[in-house]
């Protein structure tokens, strides 16, 4: 019963979704109809063909994959600095309060600000990719601060008791409380890296890259070709967005089943610890017992063996 509704929840939501999109199309056609100009507001069906024309051309795909490596490899850098910032922000009180006024900064400057000034700083080339570590950094350096801070207080009081190294304490305890929070970073700042990407490129006038191609319709008022480009920029962005979400959720899965066998590590680790422990102390009682063996000591005397 649950699984039916469930399944009736899901194609209702589809279907609204898609009645969604025919309603904008249509409004779009209607606008486009009552304005008669192309070159002010084209019709979807000339951005659709312009679309498809694009797609047989060469220079589509090699601005595609320009854009996507540059924005990319922002993105991961973005991701690796924030990890290790946000893990050291996690351990360290005094850290998270030096690195806050940098991290509130880049927050709170409008993406176009940075653009010029990178532009200025890096050039053409560069912008992009820079941008998109701008976008991605405190996005991740947030969202794993914040999850050391879930960490379970029982846990680390167990940490603590049993002398775990600060490796272990963030193997077993901190990383698996991160997880869902880093995921969700990972999904937000993928489809924004790519936005900031883009604009970064439209404002740098980056050759043979999905803004550079934007720009180049805006100076000639080519509008169809501009829609059909900044179609082109959604359609991708969308997709980008699906594969992140579809590896976080594969990787939730996976963390899941690593973070119980990690906690049953932790747990035997602790076990024999105990046992450890307690070992050691019967060995010093043991030590200073007698020799079962030796059954009397006479007074001022050696022992005698039975």
């Amino acid at each position: 019963m649950k699984e039916n509704h469930e399944k009736r929840r899901k194609i209702s939501t589809a279907v609204w979704y898609a009645a969604g999109i025919v309603f904008w199309i249509v409004l779009w056609l209607i606008v486009s109809l009552a304005v008669g100009k192309e070159i002010i507001l084209p019709s979807p069906a000339s951005v659709a063909k312009e679309f498809v024309r694009q797609l047989g051309t060469g220079d589509f795909y090699l601005s595609l994959l320009r854009s996507f490596a540059s924005i990319i490899a922002g993105f991961l850098a973005g991701n690796v600095l924030g990890v290790v910032l946000g893990t050291f922000a996690g351990l360290s009180k005094p850290f998270r309060a030096f690195m806050s006024p940098a991290m509130t900064v880049i927050k709170a400057t409008p993406v176009a600000s940075f653009i010029i000034i990178v532009l200025i700083w890096l050039g053409k080339a560069l912008t992009p990719a820079f941008i998109s570590f701008l976008i991605v950094l405190p996005i991740v350096w947030q969202n794993v601060m914040s999850g050391f801070d879930s960490a379970d207080p029982g846990l680390l009081e167990m940490a603590r008791v049993f002398e775990f190294s600060t490796w272990r304490k963030i193997r077993y305890i901190y990383a698996p409380a991160a997880s869902e929070s880093y995921a969700a970073a990972v999904k937000t700042s993928m489809g924004l890296a790519w936005k900031a990407g883009v604009a970064a490129e439209v404002l740098a006038g980056t050759a043979k890259t999905l803004g550079g191609q934007i720009y180049s319709t805006k100076v000639y008022l080519e509008v169809p070709q501009l829609f059909a480009w900044t179609v082109a920029v959604i359609v991708f962005s969308l997709l980008i967005e699906l594969a992140a979400s579809s590896v976080v959720k594969l990787a939730g899965r996976c963390g899941k089943s690593g973070n119980n066998r990690k906690s049953e590590e932790a747990e035997k680790g602790a076990e024999k610890s105990a046992e450890a422990g307690q070992n050691t102390g019967s060995d010093e009682t043991g030590k200073a017992s007698a020799n079962p063996e030796i059954t009397e000591i006479p007074e001022g005397g050696a022992p005698h063996e039975p």
